[in-house]
């Protein structure tokens, strides 16, 4: 992921806002998802933001819409998971940020709680110019995948297997086996000539 895909010019923003729509990209996800067990799918997503800009702060607030593929936690297959989440951050100068952390720091050595709820948007650093939200996209997308993600609600798992599912050596075929391993038909064929 060397160049950001979701930028925003802070110089073209004022408190009234601007619309920005940018495409999700299947291969900037490949990129995101580098490291982890989700996948990215064979079609883009989108994200639609309202951007505006107050004091030097930038509000973002919007839409992801998008999907990823994960495995399945019953069966193994591939599970895809829809993304339709709202996006928001506060954006604010990497100096403040840095300013704010350290008054924060203070205040957490006198009072070990800290308020801070679900609802409120994230807080992002930026360099005065360019508004960044590669980081916020991705993390918004891989926190849509549930823990157990499922290729479907009422997904029966891994069939388990047994002797009747073997097949005689004419039948023998990868076609005619649907629940072993393709990879095994060879060690099947050379057992069942065992048999014979």
């Amino acid at each position: 992921m060397a160049a950001h895909e979701f930028t925003i010019s802070a110089h073209e923003l004022d408190a009234g806002g601007k619309e920005y729509t940018f495409p999700v990209r299947a291969a900037w996800m490949r990129g995101a998802f580098e490291e982890t067990d989700v996948h990215a799918p064979d079609h883009d997503g989108v994200v639609k933001v309202r951007a505006s800009k107050s004091a030097g702060t930038v509000i973002v607030h919007g839409r992801l819409d998008a999907s990823v593929v994960a495995t399945c936690g019953r069966c193994l297959s591939p599970a895809n998971i829809a993304v339709h989440q709202q996006v928001s951050a506060v954006v604010v100068p990497s100096a403040e940020l840095k300013a704010k952390a350290r008054s924060s720091d203070a205040r957490s050595s006198e009072d070990n709680d800290l308020d801070i709820t679900p609802d409120e948007p994230d807080t992002l650093a930026f360099d005065g110019e360019t508004v960044v939200l590669d980081n916020l996209i991705r993390d918004e997308l891989l926190l849509a995948v549930p823990m157990i993600p499922l290729c479907r609600e009422d997904c029966p798992g891994i069939k388990p297997f047994s002797p009747s599912d073997t097949v005689s050596p004419e039948e023998d075929t990868s076609e005619s086996m649907p629940n072993i391993d393709p990879r095994l038909a060879p060690l099947m064929q050379i057992r069942n000539r065992m048999k014979e």
